[in-house]
């Protein structure tokens, strides 16, 4: 983290150096330094900013931590891979890894299994329901 001074309020801030510097020009730090507040005002243009707005003033300004900015990255990976965060990608799956929703029996969602009694969880040929 670099201690910077905002270009246009003059609060002093700490820059993620981690931050590509190409990704923060694009989004519209333009070679200047600023703030995450005023950052998010010039997105937002002083209207109600929207969820992606924050992400994108913490881009600009630098003002992120390194946990978040691995955040954002996962859920950006995530995003072009079209898969949920939560999903093992493919660099990271492993062999024996189950589903515990899938029912590998009858090869179901478990809300449509077959092989299960939807009254009291046991296997159909366990069965003692009405």
């Amino acid at each position: 983290m670099v201690q910077c001074v905002c270009g246009k309020c003059n609060n002093v801030f700490e820059r993620n150096e981690r931050v590509d510097n190409d990704t923060a020009e694009a989004l519209g730090r333009r070679s200047r330094t600023i703030c995450f507040d005023c950052a998010l005002a010039e997105i937002t243009g002083g209207r109600a900013p929207e969820e992606g707005d924050f992400n994108s003033a913490r881009l600009v300004s630098g003002e992120i931590s390194d946990q978040d900015l691995q955040y954002l990255d996962e859920d950006l990976r995530a995003v072009e891979e079209g898969r949920s965060i939560s999903e093992p990608s493919d660099d990271d799956t492993d062999p024996d890894w189950q589903d515990p929703a899938w029912c590998y029996t009858c090869n179901r969602d478990t809300a449509f299994c077959m092989c299960v009694c939807p009254k009291c969880g046991e296997n159909n040929e366990d069965c003692r329901c009405p």
